[in-house]
């Protein structure tokens, strides 16, 4: 087997090509759980708030977006008890 090839990725930051965001990081979160959560709530204070403002290092972030994936967790029982029909008491 041949190993797998890793592709260069620059990590550089580059400005953003929208005019109505001032240059700075564009940050993309993706899963679910307490751990994103946590670390939306952190990373919310780190985005510039209004559009004129600059990046600057208490605020290097332009633009932040979230993709959250939800779970629920019932068991077969529970699951079995919402959807099965009442039976008819004879």
């Amino acid at each position: 087997m041949k190993p797998a090839v890793i592709p260069n990725v620059s990590m550089k930051k580059s400005p953003s090509k929208s005019k109505t965001l001032s240059p700075g990081f564009r940050v993309v979160a993706l899963g679910g759980g307490t751990g994103l959560s946590t670390l939306l709530r952190g990373l919310k204070e780190l985005v510039i708030r209004r559009t004129e403002e600059h990046a600057s290092a208490t605020r290097p972030i332009s633009d932040l977006a979230a993709i959250v994936t939800v779970t629920v967790v019932a068991s077969s029982a529970t699951i079995s008890a919402i959807f099965s029909s009442p039976r008819s008491r004879t």
